[in-house]
């Protein structure tokens, strides 16, 4: 198993079909104001959802429905889907699965992310992303994630890329401020830019 804690490294996915697991502990109640300095503890979010967008070579959605998240559970080609949320002694579990040998040839990269029900992350308890290889019911890669600032709402986890060789997973981490509808704003074609036919 490989422990990613860099951004930008990679890791080779020989494997038909990935899970990526986001584990995270809920956030405390605010601490009462003199706890830390005179000043209250932000609470954490009370949910986070995570969320697969499949971009196309340009990195840009084709439509809505490549974002696969808390509004659309699955991705009309079959090969990307969200798991029920699972709640255990030490916290919540919540992933999505790529079929990455069924992925459409259009699809360059699937980026994989967490959003906040809209309280920020940086009262949260610690983030982790655990890739698994499915068949093989057996971790690949574990990156810990953090925020890159206080304000953060969404946060991209890590990336799935087609190479030449295959797939491969690649650390990232990128903030946003405005939640998932922020981050799928970021990966949308540009004004002027045809949509993708239906």
């Amino acid at each position: 198993m490989n422990h990613v804690s860099n951004r930008g490294r990679t890791v080779p996915l020989r494997l038909p079909v990935v899970r990526a697991a986001i584990h995270w502990t809920p956030g405390s109640a605010a601490a009462p104001a003199g706890r830390r300095g005179g000043r209250a503890e932000p609470a954490g979010p009370a949910d986070v959802d995570t969320s697969a967008l499949l971009l196309d070579p340009a990195g840009r959605l084709r439509s809505e429905r490549d974002v696969v998240g808390p509004t659309l559970p699955a991705h009309p080609s079959g090969q990307v889907r969200r798991l029920p949320k699972r709640h255990h002694r030490e916290g919540v579990m919540d992933a999505v699965e790529v079929r990455l040998d069924g992925l459409e040839p259009e699809v360059a990269a699937v980026v994989l992310a967490v959003s906040s029900d809209g309280a920020p992350f940086g009262g949260s308890g610690s983030l982790q992303l655990t890739l698994w290889d499915v068949e093989g019911d057996a971790p690949v890669a574990v990156l810990p994630l953090a925020p890159t600032s206080a304000a953060d709402t969404a946060l991209v986890c890590g990336e799935l890329h087609r190479t030449p060789g295959g797939w491969e997973f690649r650390g990232a981490r990128r903030g946003y401020q405005g939640g998932l509808a922020e981050l799928t704003s970021a990966h949308s074609a540009p004004a002027g830019r045809p949509a993708a036919p239906p």
